[in-house]
């Protein structure tokens, strides 16, 4: 774990959100939350340390299993001794897998959005008493703790599945088409790089 220092101001865009939508999952929950770590992201990989601490915000391929145990509702209770918030419900285990495993099941983002806010919450919480973390359960500064890349990666992981199980006939195979002819032009630029080193390289997007 590390401490992040996050510029004021994308602290202050995470915490004015949560101000005005305090209870609001759905579509708007995805939006916000994954176009702010996208922005995160950017920031912290301009830092110089990033090399560093790349595999500390490494997204989750699942709820960690050690934030679902008896041991993690005694660490929960003793950091929020006055929260009534309790341990890993055994519907959240069905949950998560529809959530990853049939994103298709969801007939919009805002369903699965309000399916991932079921446990969003707790999952603040019972990451930030396990890996005593002194951020994650402060919106004002939980995007400083790099658990908080991890946790979010982790839902804009589950969004990008859901997007691709119910993207229209054919996008696909057009991604795949752009995605292969980007792939041509690299290689067309590498040839022309070669044959010129000190020809001007234009970007390709």
């Amino acid at each position: 774990m590390a401490t992040l220092e996050v510029p004021q101001g994308l602290l202050d865009q995470y915490y004015a959100w949560h101000l005005r939508h305090r209870d609001l999952a759905g579509a708007e929950f995805l939006r916000f939350h994954c176009g702010f770590l996208g922005r995160l992201r950017g920031w912290h990989a301009a830092q110089p340390g990033y090399t560093g601490q790349g595999s500390l915000v490494r997204p989750w391929t699942a709820i960690p299993e050690e934030l679902k145990t008896a041991d993690t509702v005694a660490a929960i209770e003793k950091r929020f001794p006055d929260r009534d918030i309790g341990g890993w419900r055994p519907s959240w285990d069905d949950l998560e897998h529809k959530i990853a495993q049939e994103p298709d099941a969801y007939p919009t983002d805002a369903a699965l959005g309000n399916a991932i806010e079921a446990f969003h919450g707790w999952v603040h919480y019972a990451a930030a008493a396990v890996y005593d973390d002194a951020c994650l359960d402060d919106v004002a500064v939980a995007p400083k703790s790099t658990y908080f890349q991890q946790f979010h990666g982790l839902i804009d992981t589950w969004w990008a599945r859901w997007k691709r199980a119910n993207e229209p006939a054919g996008c696909a195979s057009r991604r795949r088409q752009i995605v292969a002819l980007q792939d041509q032009v690299r290689d067309l630029r590498r040839q022309i790089g070669d044959l010129n080193p000190q020809a001007d390289r234009p970007a390709v997007n």
